[in-house]
């Protein structure tokens, strides 16, 4: 959640947390007189500055509230939770554009700006003053509609809290716009919706999850179907985080047979590894109906979903023999014939998936994957061309006993193909079935390496399982020299904000990690961020990691501290090693300091002891 924040925080040199009044006072009176590089200091500052509130939200001597733009908007959300108090003081005598401006910072900021829960003391007139959330609910009626789709969604974000009754206010919603059981306005009030799916987005509540199901089976409006059907499966999940198995949500049938929401709902499924038996069914069917009608469904995604199916039920294996075997045979010629090659090449994995020593199915594959090609991998305007032999090989990776029969078949494809077409999905492919069937296999290292996250969703297979598949040969993935050179960089470190760049490194993430260190200790709080950062987006728990991130816990500036805080939180730590020194934390007057320590500490007592590491 911290993430959406952290383009707030230009960091400009060295500044110290607790910055002195005077400093900021002198900074501030530098801003006014056009110096740039004295408010980005104040913004490096981040919570610290906190004491320009007022001065950013009441610039005029006549004490009438005013939203800022530009630098000092930027200020304003680099002092996180510690301006709200002054805003929430402020908020309800802004005009109406101001106020509209306030809450599009709010959303853009995110919850942790919006203290929910917390009593703020106003530090202008020394009062308590109402948590932000609750004065929003209160300015929710007489609010215009934008506005309120804009405070419902600032307060689904702060995740406020059932006692400053966002979940009264949900159910209220729901009755709202849909009545007792009014289809007219179940079927009318689009903008209502989309701000009810706003809510459930940012926080599940059980109470409309009934109604979200009902809008995603049979709302008349497309988008909203569609919209509705993703936030229900995102919002679905919990039962089976820790298999990554799907339960037995009604979900899964309504989106498969839901016509403009099947993409989507093919999509969600391939986050499980694992699908129950009773939809097979549904997918076979589309598979089949995909040989011969326009839909836009891949085959490739339904031949996936299909054979993660933990079994089949006699219906299916009796679909599966009888109408999905016919795919593979065609009197004419590919060309000419109304079953596209892929479809055929996804039925003869079913059929072998299910059927392991089909030999019409494992010859199909065999003579798919023999098969030369001078297709080029890019088109005009960039578009990547298909080599429909990866999902053949994928069928034998699927299938290890039959693909043991065909491992020098593989090596010599990808002999071949590696020079001319490097990076391929078919030599990828072919690379990843050679290591999980043969653990000796060193061939494949120099196939794989350089993989990308596009790729990696193309051939619906996860970075952790690729380096599951490799083992011990997963470093070599890597070119140690390399990795360790930039990661020495302090412009790497600081210019290194896409978090594949530090996931691919995870297979040398012992090595990585002790040369972060030296970033932490660096005079340049930017730097320490950043290598904050990188240790969150490494995503591998150690030892040393939680060591460092515990470490940071004491640096003397704020925003370091929030980001280690959001780090421990993310990759989790020890219990009785991280909440003592969290709990320290509540006791801190940066109010945002507290909400990310409390947000942390939820997060740590969940945390699971070490497992697996790749």
């Amino acid at each position: 959640m911290l993430n959406l924040i952290w383009c707030f925080m230009v960091a400009v040199g060295q500044t110290t947390a607790l910055a002195p009044c005077q400093q900021i006072d002198t900074l501030w009176l530098r801003w006014q007189a056009g110096d740039v590089a004295a408010m980005d200091s104040l913004i490096s500052m981040g919570p610290a500055a906190s004491s320009l509130s007022h001065r950013v939200l009441y610039p005029k001597e006549n004490d009438e509230p005013s939203f800022p733009a530009g630098k000092e908007q930027e200020l304003l959300g680099a002092m996180l939770a510690d301006a709200m108090p002054e805003l929430a003081m402020a908020l309800p005598d802004l005009d109406e554009i101001n106020r509209e401006e306030c809450f599009m910072f709010l959303d853009r900021l995110g919850g942790t700006t919006s203290p929910s829960g917390h009593g703020m003391c106003c530090p202008r007139q020394g009062r308590f003053v109402r948590p932000l959330a609750e004065i929003l609910i209160k300015m929710y009626d007489s609010e215009t509609d934008s506005n309120k789709d804009l405070i419902l969604r600032v307060l689904a974000k702060a995740n406020a809290g059932e006692k400053l009754r966002v979940t009264e206010l949900q159910r209220g919603l729901v009755e709202y716009y849909f009545g007792d059981d009014s289809t007219a306005e179940f079927s009318g009030n689009t903008e209502k919706l989309n701000a009810l799916l706003d809510v459930f987005e940012f926080r599940p509540e059980p109470a409309v999850a009934d109604r979200i199901r009902d809008m995603a089976n049979s709302h008349p409006v497309g988008y909203i179907r569609k919209r509705a059907l993703t936030i229900f499966l995102s919002n679905n999940k919990d039962p089976i985080l820790a298999t990554n198995r799907l339960g037995d949500s009604e979900s899964v049938e309504i989106s498969l047979g839901e016509v403009s929401s099947r993409g989507v709902a093919i999509h969600s499924l391939l986050t499980y590894r694992l699908l129950p038996e009773r939809i097979a069914d549904r997918l076979l069917k589309l598979l089949y109906t995909s040989s011969f009608d326009e839909s836009s469904l891949d085959p490739s995604d339904l031949c996936e979903a299909v054979c993660r199916c933990e079994s089949f039920d006699d219906d299916s294996k009796q679909f599966i023999d009888r109408k999905i075997r016919e795919l593979l045979f065609d009197s004419t010629s590919i060309e000419e014939s109304c079953k596209p090659k892929l479809v055929r090449i996804c039925a003869a994995a079913v059929v072998l998936q299910l059927f392991q020593d089909d030999d019409v199915a494992a010859e199909f594959l065999t003579k798919t994957i023999s098969e030369p090609t001078n297709v080029p991998r890019y088109g005009a305007m960039g578009v990547r061309f298909r080599d429909h032999r990866a999902e053949a090989v994928r069928a034998f990776r699927r299938v290890p006993t039959q693909g043991m029969l065909r491992l020098n078949l593989l090596r010599n494809q990808l002999k071949l193909e590696l020079p001319l077409h490097r990076g391929s999905d078919f030599c990828i492919e072919c690379a990843l079935t050679l290591a999980s069937l043969d653990s000796q296999d060193s061939s494949c290292v120099e196939a794989i390496r350089g993989i990308d996250e596009s790729t990696l969703l193309r051939l619906h297979v996860t970075w952790k399982e690729v380096q599951r598949i490799l083992g011990d040969r997963a470093p070599k993935l890597i070119d140690l020299d390399q990795a360790t050179e930039q990661v020495r960089s302090e412009a790497f470190i600081r210019d290194s904000s896409n978090p594949w760049e530090w996931q691919r490194l995870q297979p040398v993430a012992s090595e990585i990690i002790p040369l972060l260190k030296n970033h932490l200790n660096s005079p340049n709080v930017d730097i320490r961020i950043s290598a904050i950062h990188a240790l969150k987006n490494l995503g591998i728990r150690t030892d040393l990691t939680e060591q460092l991130l515990l470490a940071c816990l004491n640096d003397e500036s704020i925003v370091v501290r929030i980001a280690a805080v959001d780090a421990l939180s993310s990759i989790g730590a020890s219990a009785d090693q991280a909440i003592p020194q969290l709990q320290r934390l509540l006791h801190n007057d940066c109010l945002s300091l507290k909400i990310a320590a409390e947000d942390a500490i939820s997060h740590v007592a969940r945390t699971e002891p070490f497992g697996e590491t790749p």
